[in-house]
């Protein structure tokens, strides 16, 4: 008999308990969005990680049509993370601003258009 009552309540209060850590997870999302979604802090803490690198694709594969840096045509992606972390643990004061900029920052100072035999 305990074993149905404890069932009963399980049930009746498992839909407060999800909402309650929905909410705490749409906090979280909300708190990340309002920064830019990601700060360079955040970028900094996941390096090492496969969404430090595909973070970091999407910038540049997003970024690439204004030509403001031109990378090797040769580079690979863990490449171009080792660059943006380098970037990062260079310069720590800059890690509050918003971390797609960073990584265009990383990238310009790294591979500038005007450097020879670059890819566009």
């Amino acid at each position: 008999m305990n074993a149905a009552r404890g069932a009963l309540l399980f049930t009746l209060f498992l839909p407060f308990v999800a909402s309650a850590q929905f909410e705490a997870l749409q906090e979280a999302a909300q708190d990340e969005m309002t920064a830019g979604f990601y700060t360079g802090n955040r970028l900094y803490e996941m390096r090492g990680t496969v969404q430090f690198v595909t973070y970091i694709l999407g910038v540049h594969d997003a970024s690439k049509a204004r030509l403001t840096f031109c990378t090797p045509r040769e580079s690979t992606g863990r490449q171009l993370a080792d660059v943006v972390e380098k970037y990062l643990r260079d310069n720590p004061g800059v890690r509050d601003r918003q971390a797609h900029q960073l990584v265009r920052d990383a990238l310009v100072v790294t591979w500038p258009c005007s450097a020879p035999q670059r890819s566009r």
